[in-house]
């Protein structure tokens, strides 16, 4: 079964409920259809199908269902990059024992069943602002990694420019005094002396 909840609104972040429990995913929808738009899967591979066709923010995520459990579908997201944006909240009952195994497939929370639905707002608020934080901090230093390039690459190219002009007259002078080994011995130490102190102007 999938089953999408209510009308789609721009301003809404998307909410996937995976639950094989009917009665799980009403009470859920129901109480967060205000703060959501809410989409519904009861088994592992429809969750997957919903994450590879749709947009979805966060993931709240039954341990135990048919098909496909929980602990596989965070081993197939973890394997692909293009879903690491969704935030997920995993549901445990006292008798799973799956949090630690949870957390290290790249759960990025815990909750207990059965299910309180303010502890589950509280903590998918909670993820989906801690995601919108780290990418937004990759974004600024993605940005500002390429401003740093474009402020330096003007000199950058001209101090190539000016260590291959310095290369090819030494290399002429070489040939022209093959004969003259103390020389070749001097401008060889010389050029040392040279790119030593260019790299600590860096």
């Amino acid at each position: 079964m999938l089953r999408e909840a209510g009308k789609s609104t721009m301003n809404k972040k998307v909410l996937l409920i995976a639950d094989d429990e009917e009665m799980n995913r009403r009470i859920i929808s129901r109480f967060l259809h205000n703060d959501f738009d809410i989409l519904e899967a009861e088994n592992g591979k429809q969750v997957l199908e919903i994450l590879r066709s749709r947009q979805v923010d966060a993931l709240l995520l039954d341990i135990i269902m048919p098909e496909m459990d929980g602990l596989e579908v965070l081993t197939e997201m973890r394997a692909d990059a293009a879903f690491n944006h969704v935030g997920v909240l995993v549901a445990t009952s006292t008798k799973e024992k799956t949090e630690r195994t949870a957390l290290s497939l790249g759960a990025d929370d815990v909750v207990s069943k059965p299910y309180d639905p303010v502890v589950i707002r509280k903590r998918i608020d909670n993820i989906i602002t801690v995601k919108e934080i780290r990418t937004q901090s990759r974004q600024l230093e993605h940005h500002e990694l390429e401003q740093l390039v474009q402020e330096h690459e003007a000199e950058i190219l001209s101090r190539i420019e000016v260590a291959q002009d310095k290369l090819l007259q030494l290399t002429n002078i070489i040939d022209m005094n093959r004969d003259n080994p103390a020389l070749i011995t001097e401008i060889a130490n010389s050029m040392k002396q040279e790119i030593s102190h260019s790299g600590r102007s860096y």
